[in-house]
């Protein structure tokens, strides 16, 4: 079929840290594609996505995943994630936000493909606002600050917050859960 493959990056056990994980996809991973005869440019590497439902340390470990496989090889490895994964066990009404914001502070990061849902509306727009670099509103310039903070390896900054903006503050306090 011709298709591009998708490596997760866990052995036997789930790595816990960025850097097990790219170890794993730099130290057997690569090399065995390669030995196979895969191209690296055929590869998509899955830093895996964990739940933030009670174990929020796994959140800033994928993004640090992502940032760290970049760097792992020339040209760099591409990054797949299955996005979902991050608000699994989340009540319904939060689950959403939850997935938007860490879409963004992942494409910050260096993230070049996710699975998720390609009906969520706001999402989309999201993802379309970072594309296209769109700082029109409020909202835009938010996702903007943060996409570049993450891109930066540092903390969105409160001061990029309009506090009187409803969404604004519900996009901040879900960074602070996925940070």
């Amino acid at each position: 079929f011709d298709a591009d493959i998708i490596a997760l990056t866990m052995g036997k056990n789930l790595p816990a840290s960025a850097e097990e994980r790219v170890e794993l996809a730099v130290s057997v991973i690569l090399p065995r594609a390669a030995e196979l005869g895969i191209p690296p440019e055929r590869i998509y590497l899955d830093p895996l996505v964990l739940t933030v439902n009670g174990c929020q340390e796994h959140a800033p470990q994928t993004l640090n995943a992502v940032r760290f496989l970049k760097l792992a090889s020339d040209p760099p490895p591409r990054t797949v994630v299955g996005l979902s994964n991050v608000s699994n066990g989340v009540p319904e009404e939060n689950r959403s936000l939850i997935n938007r914001v860490f879409l963004v502070m992942l494409l910050g990061a260096g993230l070049d493909a996710a699975i998720l849902n390609p009906l969520d509306e706001r999402q989309n727009e999201y993802i379309r606002i970072i594309e296209e670099r769109d700082g029109s509103t409020g909202v835009g310039r938010l996702l903007l600050a943060l996409h570049d903070a993450s891109a930066a390896g540092e903390s969105l900054d409160e001061s990029a917050v309009d506090t009187s903006d409803p969404e604004q503050v519900a996009i901040w306090r879900t960074v602070q859960v996925l940070e």
